[in-house]
Formats: structure tokens, sequence, C-alpha cells
């Protein structure tokens, strides 16, 4: 069974997604894994199904990491020049820096453009 689930992205990812030059996200929380991902941009507080979504990803990895364990390489996979600017932007938009918290890093590929999909 193929699960497709909405995940939400910040804008500033979407370009890079869809050129295929981000292709792993960090999580704090599993629960929007599954094998087919539907790729959305939060809306205020409008609901995940009414988020307008961009692309489906399919899962390639999926396991938990350290979120201070990142390297320059990996922040590079998440969309970002540096560690540094990946911490920074953590800080302030998802939750305070904690490099003891264990995260889900998930690989993914986009398989299909567009809007394909609602869910």
């Amino acid at each position: 069974m193929v699960h497709r689930v909405p995940i939400p992205f910040h804008q500033r990812f979407v370009s890079q997604i869809l050129a295929r030059e981000k292709t792993v996200t960090r999580r704090p929380t599993p629960r929007h894994v599954g094998t087919l991902l539907r790729a959305k941009i939060p809306n205020g507080r409008k609901r995940p199904s009414e988020w307008p979504g961009f692309a489906n990803l399919l899962v390639t990895d999926c396991r938990s990491v350290l979120l201070g364990a990142i390297d320059d390489a990996e922040a590079r996979l998440e969309g970002f020049a540096s560690a540094e600017e990946f911490k920074e932007f953590w800080g302030t938009n998802i939750r305070s820096w904690d490099p003891a918290l264990p995260v889900w890093r998930i690989e993914f590929k986009v398989v299909k453009v567009g809007k394909e999909w609602k869910g």
C-alpha cells in the first residue's frame, strides 16, 4: 500500500526541490514519513489539505540521526550553503537548536511535479 501524506516545506525550498538540488529534510517527528509524500507550502491557518502542493516525493531513505551531527555536505543536501546556515534556519524557523535532539533524516526524490494529487 502506498501512503501519500502531506509534508510541509518552507517557500524558500520550492525551487531547490523542483530543481532536484534539495533531496533531504530533517523532521523532529516521523509523522510525515510515508512511501510517497506530497510536498506542500503551509498557508496560514488553513488545514494541510488546503495547502498548495507542488510535487510528489518518493522516500528513498529514512533514519534517526542527531540534529547536531549535520556537516556541510549534509547541509547542502538540505538546501543550505553550510551547516552554520542550516543551524541558524533551524533555530529561527523550527525550534531552538539542540544538537542532542534525535530527528528523522528523510531522503527523497521528486517523482512528479504539479498538483495531480490532493491530500
